[in-house]
């Protein structure tokens, strides 16, 4: 499978072998996700010179050694692809879906807030090569991205379980998904139809509503583009006629968690002021 040239240092030697060979630019990531590079917002830097991969190195190795630095992979959100599938116990597929983000969440490194289902053969038939040799069983949701340099499609993560985007991908009848398909063949029901549900598209709505503004904001999103990309648009994460009290729920705290955090940062300085 191609992937971005990765290294894993264990010290500044090695980063600055690898710092004249890596192309530019190049990310630096906490390797674990309770890193306490998290807590002070460097879990990811992007650097662009051997300099500042150097520099960066050290910064963020003095408060965690477990850094792993990857190639760049250049292009826009919408060059994000992805395969979710499950494969019995034989490692044969029954279920594949192929599709790519349009946006997410964080722009440039987060996962899919406006996701759609496409057919893309080549993607399909890379990945499960890949699967069936290493003879994978079970549910999966691969990321990759496209990198036109050189045509190819890249691996980014490999989540062993279903992802977080599953219902973009649905069948055309009975709607059935991957979470069914597993459960079907575990209690050893095939799979009635498996052609997907091409031109889908799921949103989890207050993401994107953010991440869109974003990308207006750099120029990377018109009005137009923005109202154009909600066509084939099928699903919502949160909002159902049927049960609208999760979708309240969000919203409340999507209104409110910003309010109450500007309310709690008032009332510390008047409790500042008032005791000083």
């Amino acid at each position: 499978m191609p992937t971005p040239k990765a290294l894993f240092p264990r010290n500044l030697p090695e980063v600055v072998a690898f710092s004249e060979t890596v192309k530019y630019p190049c990310l630096l990531k906490a390797l674990l996700t309770y890193s306490p590079l998290y807590s002070q917002k460097l879990s990811m830097v992007k650097v662009s010179s051997p300099e500042e991969l150097k520099s960066t190195y050290q910064v963020m190795a003095a408060v965690d050694p477990e850094i792993m630095i990857q190639e760049y992979i250049p292009g826009e959100d919408s060059q994000m692809y992805l395969y979710n599938a499950y494969f019995n116990a034989n490692s044969e597929p029954l279920l594949i879906f192929t599709g790519r983000k349009l946006r997410q969440f964080p722009i440039n490194f987060g996962a899919g807030s406006l996701c759609e289902c496409r057919d893309y053969p080549r993607l399909e038939r890379l990945v499960t090569a890949f699967c069936r040799e290493i003879r994978y069983k079970g549910l999966l949701d691969i990321g990759l991205k496209y990198d036109s340099r050189d045509d190819q499609f890249k691996l980014l993560d490999i989540n062993p379980r279903i992802g977080q985007n599953f219902r973009t991908f649905v069948t055309r009848q009975r709607g059935v998904d991957l979470a069914l398909a597993a459960y079907w063949d575990q209690i050893g029901q095939s799979i009635p139809e498996k052609i997907p549900r091409e031109g889908r598209r799921w949103i989890i709505e207050d993401s994107d509503l953010i991440s869109s503004l974003k990308y207006h904001r750099l120029g990377r999103l018109s009005l137009w583009e923005w109202v154009k990309s909600f066509r084939g648009l099928e699903e919502f994460a949160f909002l159902s006629f049927r049960d609208p009290l999760p979708w309240m729920k969000r919203y409340a705290e999507f209104q409110l968690r910003p309010m109450w955090s500007k309310l709690k940062k008032a009332f510390a300085i008047r409790s500042v002021s008032t005791h000083a």
